[in-house]
């Protein structure tokens, strides 16, 4: 029965939690936004992103045609065009959902970063 309270919180106990980043946040909320934001990142930049994998897949299947890919080289020569390719086709919807999901976090919060919250407790 300790766990019992009766009282609300001082002004002095919220800003210790504040400090320690103890702080109440929806992660529906979250969760919410970087999907709307995906969705919206999608529509805006999905036509592109087809482009560049449907150039990337006819390039890439111009370069395994080659048998010279199945060397050491080769193969490193294709996994770095792949990669590249995919790192260039998601990072606009990796950008804005990233960017959606700080704007989420503070715009319930506040932007009051806590070097504390960051700390693991053991």
């Amino acid at each position: 029965m300790a766990n019992d309270k009766t009282e609300k919180a001082t002004p002095k106990k919220k800003a210790e939690a504040r400090q320690k980043g103890q702080v109440a946040r929806s992660t529906d909320a979250n969760g919410a936004i970087v999907m709307l934001a995906s969705v919206l990142a999608l529509s805006a930049f999905g036509p592109g992103m087809y482009r560049n994998i449907a150039e990337a897949t006819i390039g890439i299947l111009d370069l395994i045609k080659d048998p010279s890919v199945v060397d050491r080289r080769g193969i490193g020569e294709l996994f770095m065009q792949v990669g590249a390719h995919t790192i260039a086709a998601s990072a606009p919807l990796v950008i804005v959902c990233v960017i959606a999901g700080i704007a989420a976090n503070v715009m319930q919060v506040g932007f009051k970063p806590s070097p504390k919250a960051l700390k693991p407790e053991f």
